[in-house]
């Protein structure tokens, strides 16, 4: 199974004086031009982002006391020798965010899904604890 990284995004905003964090998960834009035809849905107890078809703003229950978030896509340009370039967002609410902080995202673009693994220690980290 191919994955491919993706990284945190957190971006600060100030709103009636309080500041607040947004975060985002960037896509690569190979895989983002490919997914843009599916909505990304977030199932917080399994910790994953499942990439669906595009239908009517539906949430999808998956069992009992457990459902999927409809999230986001953002897409922003950056400018870069003169040419704009599209960057790809996946927005995450800040309540969901917090319990995934401590993972890791990787796309898995075969099964269309996004997966939060534990974050890997350093080498460097488990060699000094020994």
């Amino acid at each position: 199974m191919v994955e491919i990284k993706l990284r945190w995004r957190i971006k600060r905003t100030t709103k009636n004086g309080k500041e607040y964090p947004i975060y985002y998960i960037s896509v690569p834009m190979r895989s983002a031009v490919f997914l843009m035809d599916f909505d990304p849905w977030l199932d917080p107890v399994n910790k994953v982002i499942v990439l669906r078809p595009k239908q009517n703003y539906i949430q999808y229950i998956t069992a009992e006391n457990t459902f999927e978030l409809r999230l986001r896509w953002r897409i922003k340009f950056t400018k870069k020798n003169g040419k704009k370039f599209p960057l790809y967002y996946i927005s995450i609410p800040g309540k969901s965010a917090v319990f995934l902080l401590d993972r890791e995202p990787y796309l898995d673009p075969v099964n269309k899904v996004i997966i939060f693994k534990p974050k890997q220690q350093n080498n460097t980290q488990n060699n000094q604890s020994q």
